[in-house]
């Protein structure tokens, strides 16, 4: 669903779509959406390999991230390289 915010705001902004083309309610959105993917991506890339220091005090936590860097990657892997 958030994929789908930012080419709409983008086009709502620019007149592709019939609509407000107001910035404030198409653009931002869309760049709040575009950030929340990109720094989701980051932070699943960046803690994966902190996940295996944390194992033995924080399995649990360990755990939470590995799962959700996990998802990313599977995420990514289907977006992108759908052949493979």
């Amino acid at each position: 669903m958030v994929l789908k915010l930012i080419p709409v705001g983008v086009g709502l902004a620019v007149g592709v779509f019939v609509g407000q083309h107001h910035l404030l309610l198409t653009v931002l959105p869309a760049a709040i959406a575009a950030t929340g993917i990109a720094l989701a991506l980051l932070i699943a890339h960046c803690v994966s390999s902190h996940a295996a220091r944390l194992q033995i005090k924080h399995p649990k936590i360990a755990s939470a991230i590995t799962t959700l860097a996990d998802a990313v990657a599977d995420t990514e892997r289907l977006l992108f390289h759908r052949g493979a």
